[in-house]
Parts: C-alpha cells; sequence; structure tokens
C-alpha cells in the first residue's frame, strides 16, 4: 500500500484493497467517490454478510444434493460430520467438485491422500460442530443449524488454516536446519 493510503485512513481506501472491484463501482456509484460514511459503511457491510451468507447457503444446498439429502430433512452428526466435511472440500478444492461424477467418501478419501492436515481439519470440523449445534442433537440437525455449522466454519477457516500452514512452515524450517548441517539464529564462538 501506499503510504498516502495508510495515512488516509477513509473507508474507501481501507476496503478498495480487500473488496471486488464490482462491489466498490456499485457502492461508489451509489454513493459517490468521496468516501463511505458511517452510515454507507454499515450498508455496505451488512451487503457483504449477506453476499457471503447467500454464498454458503448456496453451496450447503450443493452439499446437500451430493449427499443425495432432502435441505427438508434432519441430519444425524454422523451426517452433519460428513456434510461438513464435504462443505470443507468445496472450500478447498471448489464448489465445482461436489458435483463431479462419484461419491463423496471417494472424493473425501482421495482429498485425505492428497492434503496430509485433513486428519487435523476434520477433528477441527467436530469442534466447531460441537461449539454451533446444540447440545440435544440426538433426533438431528435441520438444514438451518446445518446451516450455522457451515457459516462457522467458513468464518473459522481461514483462522484454522493460517495456524496449519504456520506449523507446517516451522517443522520444514525444523528439517531443512537438520539437513543442512547450519544453524539459524545462533552465533558460533
Amino acid at each position: 500500500r501506499r503510504s498516502s493510503d495508510l495515512n488516509n485512513g477513509s473507508p474507501t481506501n481501507l476496503l478498495r484493497e480487500r473488496v471486488p472491484s464490482f462491489l466498490m463501482d456499485v457502492f461508489e456509484e451509489a454513493f459517490g467517490k468521496t468516501g463511505l460514511k458511517q452510515h454507507e459503511l454499515s450498508i455496505f457491510a451488512a451487503t457483504l454478510e449477506h453476499i457471503i451468507h447467500d454464498e454458503a447457503t448456496a453451496r450447503l444446498h450443493d452439499v446437500y444434493e451430493a449427499l443425495g439429502s432432502s435441505s427438508d430433512s434432519q441430519l444425524s452428526l454422523p451426517q452433519v460430520d460428513l456434510a461438513a466435511d464435504a462443505y470443507t472440500m468445496s472450500l478447498i478444492m471448489g464448489q465445482d467438485r461436489l458435483k463431479t461424477p462419484g461419491s463423496i467418501q471417494h472424493k473425501l478419501a482421495r482429498l485425505a491422500k492428497a492434503y496430509p492436515g485433513w486428519k487435523d481439519t476434520q477433528l477441527w470440523l467436530r469442534e466447531v460442530r460441537k461449539t454451533v449445534a446444540p447440545a440435544n442433537a440426538d433426533d438431528g440437525l435441520s438444514f438451518k443449524q446445518v446451516e450455522d455449522v457451515a457459516e462457522q466454519i467458513s468464518q473459522r477457516f481461514g483462522s484454522f488454516q493460517d495456524t496449519e500452514c504456520r506449523q507446517l512452515k516451522n517443522t520444514l524450517l525444523q528439517a531443512e536446519d537438520r539437513d543442512s548441517g547450519r544453524e539459524i539464529g545462533r552465533a558460533h564462538v
């Protein structure tokens, strides 16, 4: 970022880097190019939240379709976990992956082979489900309840992956240090 952008903390300048240009064009057309005021920024944030919610819902409908389930049906906890796995697979590999031929179980098995952190990801997904799903979920979860789980997965997944990436980086750096015979960061006398 340019230093003038850092010093000019207008909402428009701060958002321009993080928001797709088509959305910025719509908001600039609606509110002018002078920047978004607090009220307009609130509308903008609500619009983004609505777009994210709609995307998560559409993705979850695709998961239900891939699982052969109706959004009117209750899912058992094992089915919710499978749906969460499929939902996360679609975040990692793209939503179109849900529509390619083959069972979800087969696709998840292939993902497990290609993605070394998949088992840890599944454990994390179970924890997210436990924190979001009602304690009395023995009768299963409605689409709305599974949607709440999916939204939490979407919101938290970036932080989870960041932690996973940092751990992998540290492991690789440690392996590199051992194999090279060099010690980084230590002075030799």
